[in-house]
């Protein structure tokens, strides 16, 4: 699509020279490269403009002044809201729902596939995996050997699925992210989420268990990681190695954990932060900010186990010191 088209399509002025620019898919800052379109809505994302490869970036008028600081080579689109652009854009870059891949699924001799499964065009199921009743592979989707995928999952387009993954009943992988813009008048604006779902080798995970795709790039599920009954897992989430989250644990979009992390119950993370390899949240507790490894965490918000139960002891002496 050509920054003219783009342009037209939002209500806004690309430079002469400029218009007949190529842009390829929607990105990231930081993850960006040549050829595609990118947005600021908030200040703190310009440290990262001066070496994103983004060849045209949506921008705040009031942010121009920073725009033109950073020395960047991509092209600036000011728009009224960057945020709200980004996502009128998504449905136009999106996949569409069929007709991605014209080649026949490709399924290995020693799988298992039981009736009533769907398997789509373009779709890989590797040696010895078993698909039981009900199942739903989207287009593109790979799955590697080995696996076991319970009745009623889902697996939507794109996703790759590693060697030994377990998938149980019910559970949806690769869905859209909860992801909305908001017009001056109230109205949700969805964000079409075009990136992918990886699991990866040796993971689990449990029924009614919901794993969202990316925006852009890739929500990821590393090796090892065992994942209880309904638990989300948001938008561009990154889990360690050999994590454990339990039941009801809530990860808001891009959520990054390091390896050996435990999520007790109902734990969950506010997202856009990072939990510290071999860190350990503890039931109902909630990470509002980044949490340091090799920690134990409890509370909301969540802080150090030890303080935590110092606080309780004090609230406590102050209820009976009342009464």
């Amino acid at each position: 699509m050509q920054l003219k088209e783009i342009a037209d399509f939002l209500g806004i002025v690309v430079p002469n020279e400029d218009k007949n620019i190529e842009i390829k898919k929607l990105a990231s800052l930081e993850h960006s490269e040549e050829g595609d379109l990118s947005f600021i809505s908030q200040t703190k994302y310009f440290t990262f403009l001066k070496d994103t490869k983004a060849t045209a970036v949506l921008i705040k008028e009031q942010d121009i002044i920073l725009f033109n600081q950073s020395h960047t080579k991509a092209i600036a689109l000011v728009c009224d809201d960057p945020y709200l652009a980004i996502a009128q854009l998504s449905k136009l870059f999106a996949k569409p729902l069929f007709g991605n891949y014209k080649e026949a699924p490709l399924v290995d001799e020693k799988a298992v596939i039981m009736p009533h499964v769907s398997i789509s065009n373009g779709a890989i199921i590797g040696a010895n995996s078993v698909l039981m009743h009900g199942v739903v592979i989207g287009e593109g989707v790979k799955i590697g050997r080995d696996c076991i995928i319970y009745p009623n999952v889902v697996i939507y387009n794109d996703t790759i699925i590693g060697d030994r993954v377990i998938i149980h009943a019910n559970s949806v992988i690769g869905s859209d992210g909860f992801g909305y813009a908001h017009t001056k008048d109230g109205n949700h604006v969805k964000i079409y989420h075009n990136g992918i779902a990886i699991l990866e080798d040796d993971v689990e995970i449990g029924a009614n268990t919901a794993i969202d795709r990316a925006v852009f790039r890739e929500t990821r599920i590393k090796k090892g990681t065992k994942i209880d009954n309904l638990v989300q897992v948001g938008h561009n989430c990154i889990v360690g190695e050999h994590s454990l989250l339990a039941g009801q644990v809530g990860l808001a979009g891009s959520t990054t954990t390091g390896r050996n992390v435990v999520m007790g119950g109902q734990s969950g993370a506010a997202g856009h932060l990072h939990i510290g390899d071999f860190t350990t949240l503890s039931v109902r507790s909630t990470a509002s900010k980044n949490l340091q490894s090799s920690k134990i965490y409890s509370g909301y918000p969540s802080y150090e186990h030890r303080e935590w139960l110092k606080v309780q002891a004090k609230i406590k002496k102050l209820a009976q010191a009342k009464r």
